[in-house]
């Protein structure tokens, strides 16, 4: 059974918030509304937006972006049966870019589950959807959180000669890692719902 865009929708906008200001990083993304940069913003509203457009930035029309931009884009209503991956696409779609979530799965398609999709990753096809399909959702879940742990590994390895590097990493490995959690959290939460029995 699939998932709704409203459930789904509902976590991304507890786990993003409100307005975040980075004035110290070069416009347009000094800042940020329930995961909307302004760069963002200004490309669902075909014109030039300010630090204040985000501020005041509604959560009704976020959710039309964020729907738009992410749900829509990942033909995320296709899913039949995997309703975890529906979670879980939205969410690290808006967090890592749809190309990089792209790429993470069709590594641990091909890896784990015998795939043969294009290693490149360049989106979700209605190929990759059918096949995710057939793949228990908590298992999915689970092989997913394992190869990114295993990704941020790696960008830690490769930036271990360079300290200032190195720090800036970690400090966004552990907002990623934060974000992995509480999408596991949601997701653990909807599965008890839908198997009271569960032990996950």
């Amino acid at each position: 059974m699939s998932l709704s865009f409203e459930r789904c929708i509902r976590h991304v906008i507890m786990v993003e918030g409100g307005e975040r200001l980075n004035l110290k990083e070069p416009a347009p993304h000094d800042a940020s509304k329930f995961g909307i940069t302004r760069v963002t913003l200004e490309e669902f509203r075909g014109v030039p937006c300010t630090v204040q457009d985000v501020i005041d930035l509604t959560e009704t029309e976020a959710v039309l972006i964020l729907k738009a931009r992410y749900w829509d884009k990942l033909n995320l209503d296709l899913f039949q049966q995997n309703w975890v991956a529906q979670a879980m696409l939205l969410d690290q779609g808006i967090n890592r870019g749809i190309y990089g979530v792209a790429r993470e799965v069709t590594y641990i398609l091909n890896k784990v589950f015998g795939g043969t999709f294009p290693a490149d990753g360049q989106k979700i096809t209605l190929e990759i959807i059918a096949f995710i399909d057939k793949i228990p959702p908590m298992k999915f879940f689970r092989e997913y959180k394992h190869s990114c742990h295993q990704s941020y590994n790696q960008v830690l390895l490769n930036n271990v000669g360079d300290y200032e590097k190195l720090k800036q990493k970690v400090a966004w490995i552990k907002g990623w890692t934060i974000r992995l959690k509480h999408l596991e959290d949601f997701i653990l939460s909807e599965n008890k719902l839908r198997n009271p029995l569960s032990i996950c």
